[in-house]
């Protein structure tokens, strides 16, 4: 969430004299659009999601809401839409949304369930992807996108053949090395290390097993229509001491059957892997 706060952020201050608007596709119980119009002032958010969802989340959030059981303001729009239905997506005008103002998109962890020709977040191509596809499953869930984009490359050259000018995608590996601060690293372990007393996570009690889950999720920014313009937001993420390299799960797996993966070069977790989460040498 810090990295996608980081790209508002960035995305606003490339338009200090405009108004802009974030939309938020399959939004659920994010409140990142709630943050973003409190931030920034001249930011207008539109969440989209199910009419169904929206009004779970209206419950929640104990808030007045307009006449249609929406929430409505000058600056913060609920949208009522299908994911998989462009028209219903297209009522965004009809609250407000302009084509003529600086917009970014947010997709988090949604287009993935809905058309193949939408992305998906989960490497899928060996059993560790083929385990989290399982765990879907359970839950009733369907990744209906990972057969025909099953990587990160695979996702860049999707959004480049819909016209998409400028694409680049990381793994929450590279995300977290490269792109937070010692602060914000702490704060993570910490919490995390809570969540996992809490709820008895064994699986992510060793750095190895939180590399190949962070492994498996990126964060992609993809841009057109005069791309050049949202230039300081690449080079949040286009740094040149991010690592090229993509390792397979696979290689992973082997690594640390061998004990090798604190030898990697790079590494994909700055961590001691001996160490638990929140033990990290500063």
């Amino acid at each position: 969430m810090k990295s996608i706060r980081d790209t508002i952020d960035t995305f606003v201050a490339t338009f200090p004299n405009e108004d802009v608007q974030f939309v938020n596709l399959g939004a659920g119980l994010d409140t990142v659009g709630l943050w973003a119009i409190d931030k920034h002032e001249r930011l207008f958010t539109f969440e989209l999601d199910f009419l169904k969802q929206l009004f779970i989340i209206n419950k929640l959030r104990n808030v007045s809401i307009d006449k249609d059981g929406l929430i409505q303001s000058d600056r913060f729009r609920m949208v009522p839409a299908d994911l998989t239905n462009i028209g219903q997506v297209e009522k965004l005008k009809n609250y407000g949304f302009s084509c003529s103002r600086p917009s970014i998109f947010l997709s988090e962890c949604s287009l993935v369930y809905v058309d193949p020709k939408y992305g998906n977040k989960v490497q899928c191509n060996d059993r560790f992807g083929e385990a989290l596809l399982e765990r879907f499953k359970m839950y009733g869930l369907q990744l209906l996108a990972t057969n025909m984009y099953p990587t990160a490359q695979a996702q860049i050259k999707r959004f480049k053949d819909l016209g998409w000018e400028r694409v680049i995608v990381i793994n929450m590996n590279d995300v977290y090395n490269y792109l937070l601060t010692t602060q914000e690293k702490h704060r993570i372990r910490v919490h995390l290390q809570h969540v996992i007393n809490a709820q008895k996570l064994e699986c992510l009690d060793e750095i190895e097993e939180l590399v190949l889950i962070c492994s498996h999720y990126v964060l992609g920014v993809a841009a057109a229509n005069g791309a050049n313009v949202l230039e300081p937001i690449f080079q949040l993420f286009e740094r040149k001491d991010i690592p090229v390299e993509n390792y397979t799960t696979s290689q992973m797996r082997e690594m640390i059957a061998k004990g090798q993966l604190h030898v990697m070069q790079p590494p994909l977790l700055k961590m001691d892997p001996t160490a638990t989460i929140v033990n990290e040498p500063e």
